[in-house]
């Protein structure tokens, strides 16, 4: 036995419980499942199995068509409907040998899914003997070697798995490099709130998290020449920055939409109190200076 072979054996036996995808690409659909095959007339054109013709002979299936490719699995079927024209792979050892014992044993597989049926053929193929895998290779390099005949040039090509999540979805709408520039935005949001908060304290000496009025003024230098409510925009742009840093835009949107509500629902209250206890000067005031965002709110 080559070595080739022997590689190629071992890379079988460790995928005959776990290969169970492959079985979409290469496993025939019976719309009748629980009919009993046909008998046919066995035989096998080819130099790969000079030395096996007695174990073909006693094959279900016919030795020729179980190296064809069908085109009534599940992937061709489905390929056909959405109008893809794609050459289906050439079966290995491990699909030639689950077509003839699903086709042997179809009394008590038609009822079973394809699933199932796959765990168990890779029970009996892990404990067959080494004649009977090595036909099996030889027969699937007999398989390589008319799919090669008839698809010159074919080299396999694996298709991308998509997954439904939200971080795939994500990955599609904004390519990674647009992706990481929000995060160093929402980064740079965040301190520079810090700082814009830190610098309406240092500005006000009369700050406070709750309002009081006692002695104040109304403050116009700094970031208030601009806003009225600067520290309130601070708050809300470090809330806006990890919101974006994180890559979860669904929660910043909610934590966003519930930070602002909250803003202006406060700031709406400590206005009346300033406007009642500054009077004319803050309405003056509130008519030069944004409550929020500069020129704009």
């Amino acid at each position: 036995m080559s070595k080739n072979r022997a590689v190629k054996r071992k890379a079988y036996e460790l995928q005959g419980n776990y290969r169970v995808f492959s079985l979409y690409e290469n496993a025939s659909i019976d719309m009748n499942p629980c009919k009993s095959p046909a008998n046919k007339t066995i035989h096998f054109v080819g130099d790969t199995c000079d030395n096996c013709d007695g174990m073909v002979n006693n094959l279900t299936l016919d030795a020729e068509l179980l190296s064809e490719n069908s085109d009534k699995t599940r992937k061709a079927i489905s390929n056909k409907k959405k109008g893809i024209v794609k050459v289906p792979r050439p079966p290995n050892a491990f699909i030639i040998y689950r077509r003839e014992k699903k086709a042997k044993h179809n009394d008590v597989f038609c009822k079973r899914t394809e699933a199932d049926i796959s765990k168990e053929v890779g029970k009996m193929w892990q404990n067959e003997p080494e004649d009977i895998k090595d036909m099996y290779y030889r027969l699937a390099e007999h398989a390589k070697k008319k799919h090669l005949e008839k698809y010159s040039g074919y080299r396999y090509q694996p298709e991308r798995e998509y997954n439904n999540n939200d971080d795939d979805i994500i990955g599609k709408i904004y390519p990674y490099q647009f992706e990481s520039f929000i995060s160093w935005f929402g980064i740079f949001l965040i301190f520079l709130g810090i700082w814009l908060r830190w610098y309406a304290m240092k500005i006000n000496k009369f700050f406070t998290r709750i309002l009081r009025i006692g002695e104040e003024f109304i403050v116009t230098e700094g970031p208030y020449r601009y806003i009225r409510h600067p520290g309130y925009l601070g708050q809300l742009l470090i809330w806006i920055g990890f919101g974006l840093s994180s890559g979860n835009y669904l929660v910043a949107l909610i934590i966003f939409i519930a930070i602002i509500l909250t803003y202006l629902y406060r700031i709406r209250k400590e206005e009346v109190v300033l406007l009642r206890t500054f009077g004319v000067d803050y309405l003056e005031y509130s008519t030069r200076v944004s409550k929020l965002i500069p020129y704009i709110y």
